[in-house]
């Protein structure tokens, strides 16, 4: 990598540690405009993207912006926000479910194995799951598929506390 690109990774690695750091001391306040700005901002790496987007699920405020972001032609960011959708979602099982079922049904099978992993920590994902599986061809999504359905017949099975 030229050392130029790599100045500039560097820059963008230190801006985003610096907000990221900035943004969790307030996580009763909106998202401040600049971790928005990251996150859909297409001229930036995938990577930095995602980060930013991952960030933003620990904000209720920031709903509409994650999901206009699961649309992304880039499947990092895609992914990205299926994390975003567990943690936005993590109180409201059927909200989460609904966040991240068309992922499942994603193009690009890393998209779709990410949504089937991040899945289970929805309680009532068992059918789409199962209907997922039926017609899913790619083997690592399968995979995927059946360790979410292991978890959540696992998590059935145990006794509550």
């Amino acid at each position: 990598m030229p050392f130029l690109l790599w100045q500039a990774v560097i820059a963008d690695t230190v801006a985003l540690e610096k907000l990221c750091a900035e943004e969790l001391v307030k996580p009763n306040e909106p998202p401040s405009a600049a971790l928005l700005a990251l996150a859909v901002d297409e001229s930036r790496p995938s990577w930095i993207r995602a980060r930013a987007i991952r960030l933003l699920g620990f904000f209720a405020t920031a709903t509409s912006e994650i999901e206009a972001l699961a649309h992304s032609t880039d499947a990092v960011v895609r992914r990205a926000t299926a994390h975003a959708f567990v943690t936005l979602y993590r109180g409201a099982p059927a909200l989460m479910l609904a966040a991240l079922t068309p992922l499942l049904d994603d193009v690009d099978p890393s998209v779709r194995r990410t949504a089937a992993l991040s899945v289970h920590a929805s309680p009532c994902a068992r059918e789409a799951l199962v209907e997922r599986v039926a017609r899913e061809s790619d083997p690592s999504v399968r995979a995927a598929i059946k360790i979410s359905l292991d978890e959540l017949r696992s998590s059935s099975e145990s006794p509550r506390v």
